[in-house]
């Protein structure tokens, strides 16, 4: 996995003088495929001396903006997921300290000329995008619990930096895929072509998130391994199966995530994921009894904790490592 993409420029004013907060708009990746999902990360980073203490309401939600020929345009918004002001308790972020927001990402338009119901989003045209957050960032008229807003508290308009990503028509088996779901109107993502081409880029991203535990917390994990509750069972995808589903736990689960994190490693050696995928090789071989092969594994990912798995694996080793 390439480093996070990021640089950061942001206008502010608050009251907490000299605060450094920035806002970073972060990209796992500068290429992607027609319609593969993109991977930002955007947080809330506290680079002043002091701690700050941010409200994050409906009104102050994130927004996304693309870059088009005729200028900047706002993707579309979506306030649920927030509570109203009203119910927001300020949120404290330590020197040297992020907070990660939600950033809905699948609104932004192709071009600013596509009329309203026949708009193309931008990961389905091939071309160069560039794209920014910006976040404004308000006191609620009352916090719950609080009647006043805290000492350290942080306001004011923050511009992210601009990342650009590349979205590129596929090639090969990936271009087979592509074609194939267009003519079945369908997706390359669903239960068929995974079935019908297992070795796409596609198939491979479909699969991540049945084998990825970067998303988890290291804590959790590691006491849902020692308690012995990690592999408990779940249901991974099988296009052989009738419903496309087949129920694994235990041993037959972590082989069947390392298995399909092995083999996707050995198809796609510049899979933009590589790196979580070999964390959730090391965290099932120890959860599945070879504790040695996985804690190595892991060891050699928190040697890079610049990289979002590195930084997982050294939390889930501690602080000696171990």
């Amino acid at each position: 996995m390439r480093p996070l993409v990021v640089a950061t420029a942001f206008l502010a004013t608050g009251w907490a003088f000299g605060a450094g907060v920035d806002l970073e708009l972060r990209s796992a990746k500068t290429q992607q495929l027609v319609l593969e999902p993109p991977d930002f990360h955007l947080v809330l980073v506290n680079h002043g001396a002091r701690p700050v203490s941010v409200a994050l309401t409906a009104v102050s939600q994130p927004r996304l903006r693309i870059e088009t020929d005729e200028g900047w345009v706002d993707c579309r918004r979506d306030s649920s997921g927030l509570p109203g002001g009203s119910l927001v308790r300020w949120t404290r972020i330590a020197h040297g300290g992020e907070v990660e927001l939600d950033l809905p990402t699948d609104g932004c338009p192709s071009t600013a000329m596509d009329p309203p119901g026949a708009a193309k989003y931008w990961v389905e045209v091939p071309a160069r995008y560039r794209l920014q957050a910006e976040i404004t960032l308000k006191a609620p008229a009352r916090s719950k619990g609080e009647t006043t807003a805290p000492d350290d508290a942080f306001t004011g308009v923050l511009t992210s930096n601009i990342v650009s990503i590349d979205v590129n028509e596929p090639g090969g088996v990936d271009a087979q895929a592509l074609a194939w779901s267009r003519e079945h109107n369908d997706s390359p993502f669903c239960r068929a072509a995974l079935k019908t081409f297992p070795s796409s880029r596609y198939a491979a991203i479909a699969l991540l998130p049945h084998i990825d535990v970067v998303r988890s917390e290291p804590r959790k994990v590691k006491t849902s391994i020692e308690r012995e509750i990690f592999l408990v069972t779940r249901s991974v995808p099988d296009p052989d199966a009738p419903d496309g589903w087949r129920s694994l736990w235990g041993p037959d689960l972590a082989r069947w995530s390392i298995e399909h994190a092995e083999r996707i490693l050995r198809e796609h050696p510049d899979f933009s994921y590589a790196g979580q995928l070999r964390l959730a090789i090391g965290i099932n071989q120890i959860a599945a009894g070879k504790e040695s092969d996985g804690r190595k594994l892991l060891r050699q990912l928190a040697d890079h904790p610049d990289t979002r798995e590195g930084a997982w694996a050294k939390e889930f080793l501690g602080a000696n490592g171990q």
